[in-house]
C-alpha cells in the first residue's frame, strides 16, 4: 500500500490560510541544533542550477535520503531514536538541493523501487514537504523542521498488521476504520520518543484531517488544522495517488493534480494552489502528444513559462516508431509544434519513461 492511504475519501479542497500567513515557525525545538544551521549547504546556495546539473547530486541525495529513513523508522519501531542526527544532516543536504533546483528531488520523489514501500513513502512525503515550505518562502529551519515532519507523520502505520497493509484491492469500511488509528499511534510514538515538541506531532496526528471537517481523528476544521498537517496531506495524497497500488496504477502527476484541484472540502486551496505551482503544469515525465501527432517527454519545466516546457519527442503516431532523441524547446521555438494533451503511459505499454528524463543525469 504505497502511499499508505485509500482514497475511500475521494474529494480533494477548502479554504485555509497558508503558514507563510498563518505565521507557522518552529519555536526552537533542538532538533538542529549542533547540525550545520545557516551556514550549511541550503544557506550556502545561492544560485539556481537546471535540472540537468542537479539530478546527479539529487540521485545520490535521494539514496542517502532512503537509508536514513529505513535506520529511523526501524528505530522508532524498536523503541528508540539514537539516529536523528543521521536524518537531520540528509535533511539539511535535501535542503540544499531543492534551495538550488526544486524539481530534480520532487520529481525523484515519485520513483518507488518494490520492497522499499514504507521507506520511500517516507523520503518522498519528507522532500515534498520541505520543497512546499521553500516554495511558501519559509526560512531554512522551519522547513527542515517540515522536512522531518513529513518524514515522520505515517510513522504510526508501522503498527498497523502486515496483513492488512499488504491486502491487495480496497479495503473494506471495518479494515479502513481500522487503519485510520495510525494517526493517533504515530502521534504517542513521538511523544514517547523524546524529541520534544514540534511540528512533527501535529503532522503526525493531524495530516488525514480534513478543512470541511470531515478527516480523522479530530474532525478538526480550517484553522483548527495546523499549518504543517495542512500541508502534510497535500503532500501524502499526491504521493499516495502517484504511486503503483494493489488496486491501480499509478497516476500521472498531472491526473493527480487535477483531482486533487476539482474536487473540494479536503484541502487548504491556498496551500494546494502553491503545490501545483510547486510541481508545475507539466512535471517532469509527463507524455504529452504534440500537434505533429509525436509523443513527447517533458524532461525539463519551467516555474516561469509553466506552459511551455522542453521536451524529447521520442514516438511517431504517424509510422508506429520510435524517433531518434532530440531536444524540442517550446519556449526557444514556440512555432515549432505544440502541445495538444497530456497521454497517459499505460496507454501507450511505454515502461521506460523514467529512465528516459533519469538518463540526463549521466
Amino acid at each position: 500500500m504505497c502511499g499508505n492511504l485509500s482514497m475511500n475519501e475521494p474529494d480533494v479542497g477548502a479554504t485555509g490560510n497558508s503558514p507563510a500567513s498563518a505565521g507557522a515557525r518552529s519555536e526552537g525545538h533542538g532538533v538542529w541544533r549542533g547540525g550545520q544551521g545557516e551556514s550549511g549547504p541550503a544557506a550556502a546556495a545561492q544560485n539556481g542550477v537546471s535540472l540537468r546539473e542537479e539530478l546527479g547530486q539529487a540521485c545520490l541525495i535521494r539514496d542517502q535520503a532512503l537509508a536514513a529513513a529505513r535506520q529511523v523508522l526501524d528505530g522508532f519501531r524498536q523503541g528508540h531514536v539514537t539516529e536523528l542526527p543521521l536524518v537531520r544532516s540528509v535533511i539539511d543536504t535535501m535542503l540544499g538541493s531543492v534551495r538550488r533546483q526544486p524539481a530534480a528531488l520532487v520529481n525523484l520523489a515519485r520513483i518507488k523501487v518494490a520492497g522499499d514501500c514504507a521507506y520511500a513513502h517516507a523520503v518522498s512525503v519528507g522532500v515534498l514537504m520541505l520543497a512546499l515550505a521553500c516554495q511558501l518562502g519559509l526560512d531554512d529551519e522551519t522547513c527542515r523542521d517540515y522536512g522531518l515532519a513529513g518524514m515522520l507523520q505515517d510513522l504510526g502505520m508501522s503498527q498497523m498488521p502486515q496483513a492488512l497493509l499488504q491486502q491487495p484491492g480496497v479495503l473494506s469500511p471495518a479494515q479502513f476504520q481500522h487503519l485510520r488509528a495510525h494517526a493517533t499511534l504515530g502521534h504517542q510514538m513521538l511523544l514517547r520518543s523524546g524529541m520534544g515538541e514540534g511540528p512533527w506531532l501535529d503532522a503526525a496526528l493531524q495530516h488525514h484531517e480534513r478543512c470541511d471537517g470531515g478527516g480523522y481523528p479530530q474532525g478538526l476544521q480550517a484553522e483548527q488544522i495546523a499549518p504543517v498537517a495542512r500541508m502534510g496531506a497535500i503532500c501524502d495524497v499526491y504521493d499516495a495517488l502517484t504511486s503503483e497500488r494493489s488496486h491501480r496504477p499509478a497516476w500521472t502527476p498531472v491526473q493527480a493534480l487535477a483531482a486533487m484541484a476539482a474536487a473540494r472540502g479536503q484541502f487548504d486551496r491556498s496551500i494546494l494552489a502553491a503545490f501545483i505551482k510547486l510541481v508545475g503544469v507539466y512535471p517532469v515525465g509527463t507524455l504529452v502528444r504534440l500537434a505533429s501527432q509525436r509523443l513527447a517527454l517533458v524532461i525539463e519545466s519551467r516555474p516561469e513559462a509553466p506552459r511551455q516546457p522542453l521536451l524529447q519527442p521520442f514516438f511517431s503516431l504517424r509510422t508506429g516508431s520510435r524517433l531518434q532523441a532530440q531536444a524540442l524547446d517550446t519556449l526557444l521555438e514556440p512555432e515549432a509544434d505544440r502541445i495538444l494533451h497530456v497521454e497517459s503511459p499505460k496507454t501507450w505499454g511505454f515502461s521506460d519513461l523514467d529512465d528516459m528524463w533519469l538518463a540526463r543525469a549521466a
